[in-house]
């Protein structure tokens, strides 16, 4: 009897060891195997240490930065579709406003200048500029507005071609300058050292029209 009762409580004992890895087995082999180098979607993956995923700050900072681009971008792309004169707006001038409001922002002795207006800044510290070493300046005459030589520098290309005072100036380069600031006259004159400027000019003395060719030079500027 003793032995019938063993034996049942050894047979037991190893049918539910049976039972419990048959268990063990199944779940096993339901769980998906995981690949350490496979990525799957909406997972991070990390060769060395789990990083956070908050951005980090300059990535924060860049992302902004390209999102003000895209912006100022679809501006102006807004107003050249848009605008009544958005196909001949002077988008230079409106990328300046834009930077100089910017810039207003910040103090009042940030200043930003465009490729023309720094070389012109350059000029003057450097007191000298590339031009034909003239003094203009703009007059009224019957409604109108014209320049004209008021000085000419001593040894200066416009004093050697016989620039003199009184002299209208009529056109740069075959570009009229009738109602023109004598600024815009100025950066018409103005060029790169060497290069040839056409200035067509009605003379003081006599009256007629003449076009006198000029090579642009050093011209020293108090």
């Amino acid at each position: 009897m003793r032995r019938i009762v063993a034996f049942l409580t050894v047979f037991l004992f190893l049918l539910s060891g049976m039972l419990v890895a048959q268990e063990k087995q199944k779940t096993i082999s339901q769980t998906p195997k995981l690949d350490p180098f496979k990525i799957s979607r909406g997972k991070l993956f990390s060769a060395s240490t789990t990083r956070s995923t908050h951005q980090t700050p300059e990535f924060e900072t860049k992302t902004n930065q390209s999102q003000i681009t895209d912006d100022f971008k679809n501006a102006l792309e807004i107003i050249k579709k848009n605008h009544v004169d958005g196909k001949i707006a002077d988008y230079n001038e409106l990328t300046k406003f834009s930077i100089s409001a910017m810039l207003s922002s910040l103090d009042p002795h940030s200043n930003y200048f465009d490729a023309d207006e720094f070389n012109e800044l350059l000029s003057d510290q450097h007191s000298e500029y590339f031009g034909i070493g003239a003094t203009i300046a703009n007059f009224e005459s019957n409604g109108k507005f014209d320049t004209y030589i008021v000085a000419t520098f001593p040894d200066s290309p416009a004093f050697q071609s016989g620039l003199r005072f009184g002299d209208k100036i009529l056109s740069v380069n075959n570009e009229e300058t009738s109602d023109k600031t004598s600024l815009f006259v100025r950066d018409k004159v103005r060029g790169k050292i060497g290069s040839i400027v056409r200035i067509k000019v009605e003379r003081a003395d006599t009256g007629q029209i003449e076009t006198v060719v000029i090579r642009r030079n050093r011209v020293a500027q108090p």
